[in-house]
């Protein structure tokens, strides 16, 4: 078995990759069997050649990494044969894959890159029902990774969105894949605001509700600039981290089911006040700048990189039956090291991965967060950057 089968609708589009090579020395590619490892599914083909798949909110991600250069001269090309009922056109840089029902799939934004992180030119051709990715990859240092998208049906738009509302600035998504919860921070005029969209089958559909605000926000405190979602998808938190002159502010809210027989009885409602640093420096710490919650919604970790004039902090909180409060003090960095710009949470929310100029691991025993390490990558050049994004696995 290799490749997916996406459904839309009704309708089913498979796809398979075929061939790889160059020149007169293309190589067809044999059946291989699926390794799944979370939302992740790998094929190890011969030659070096692992295709994957990793399924995200908006669609499937379709991978291939080149361990070796394929023997030959000219480009390098990899064919992807496509069945169902679905039938594929070339538009610009993107192939659609329409049919006699409401249904598309969009295979486009193909990206390719060396081991340096260097891209390489690459272009989508259509040879009948194959996809063909062409890559020139003269000079690369291999691996490569070569890297199309696979969106199901048209990009999210937000009702009630107010100018330049900048939908997507930030995204969160829930365990099962099916909620999503989109910050837009300059919505109103930098007010800013957050969308929920939940999907049903392959449909996404913004929430009757209507974006999300926060209660007590100063005028243009960019709301939305972070969210974080827990794994449920019931409880969100959404970050202004320009709010009160930019000392920041977070605001949480909690999801209820509706009650059958019931009109108005669920939907979204803001879970208590505001929340803000104890201890933070005054004059601007952007309290909210790095976000993260736990899976089940009780723990979240809140970065101000620029408390103590850019030393940064992060403050962790708790939700009880009276509502969130702060955890202990806060935890500070160096002085310049803008810790806090970026937070990640474990599941169980006891350890955390933070990043500014640099990452460090935190840990929490009982009520109590400390330092565990300082990480360091080798190979790193000057301009780098380490630590401007961080991710945790559960």
């Amino acid at each position: 078995v290799s490749g997916p089968a996406v459904r839309v609708a009704r309708a089913r589009l498979s796809l398979r990759l075929a061939s790889v090579g160059r020149g007169n020395r293309i190589v067809q590619v044999g059946e291989a069997m699926p390794v799944a490892a979370g939302s992740r599914v790998s094929y190890m083909h011969r030659g070096g050649l692992t295709e994957w798949y990793r399924n995200g909110p908006l669609g499937l991600e379709q991978g291939f990494t080149l361990r070796r250069r394929p023997s030959g001269s000219g480009a390098l090309m990899l064919a992807v044969r496509s069945s169902g009922s679905l039938l594929p056109r070339l538009s610009g840089g993107s192939i659609s894959f329409a049919g006699t029902e409401v249904a598309r799939v969009d295979y486009r934004d193909l990206s390719a890159f060396d081991a340096d992180r260097t891209p390489l030119p690459a272009r989508l051709e259509l040879d009948g029902r194959t996809i063909v990715l062409r890559v020139d990859d003269s000079g690369a240092r291999y691996p490569l990774t070569i890297d199309p998208f696979v969106q199901q049906g048209d990009k999210l738009t937000a009702t009630g969105e107010i100018g330049n509302g900048l939908l997507g600035v930030s995204v969160a998504l829930s365990a099962d894949g099916n909620t999503a919860l989109v910050g837009a921070d300059d919505d109103s005029t930098a007010r800013g605001a957050a969308f929920v969209f939940d999907r049903s089958g392959s449909a996404w559909r913004e929430q009757a509700q209507g974006k999300l605000i926060g209660t007590g926000e100063s005028a243009d405190g960019h709301f939305g600039t972070t969210v974080a979602l827990s794994a449920d998808g019931e409880t969100a938190l959404v970050g202004a981290p320009f709010d009160a002159g930019n000392d920041g502010a977070v605001w949480a809210f909690k999801y209820t089911p509706p009650t059958p027989g019931i009109i108005g009885g669920g939907g979204w409602h803001q879970d208590g006040n505001k929340l803000n640093g104890a201890g933070e420096t005054a004059g601007g710490g952007r309290f909210g700048s790095g976000l993260a919650v736990s899976s089940d919604g009780s723990t979240a970790l809140v970065g101000g990189p620029f408390d103590g004039q850019g030393a940064g902090a992060v403050w962790g909180f708790t939700l009880s039956n009276t509502g969130w409060a702060q955890q202990g003090p806060k935890l500070t960095g160096a002085a310049q090291s803008r810790f806090g710009a970026s937070v990640a949470l474990s599941a169980n929310g006891n350890s955390a991965l933070v990043g500014g100029n640099g990452a460090w691991i935190l840990t929490r025993t009982g009520s109590a967060w400390s330092q565990a390490q300082t990480l360091t990558a080798t190979g790193l050049s000057a301009q780098a950057s380490l630590g401007s994004s961080v991710a945790l696995s559960a």
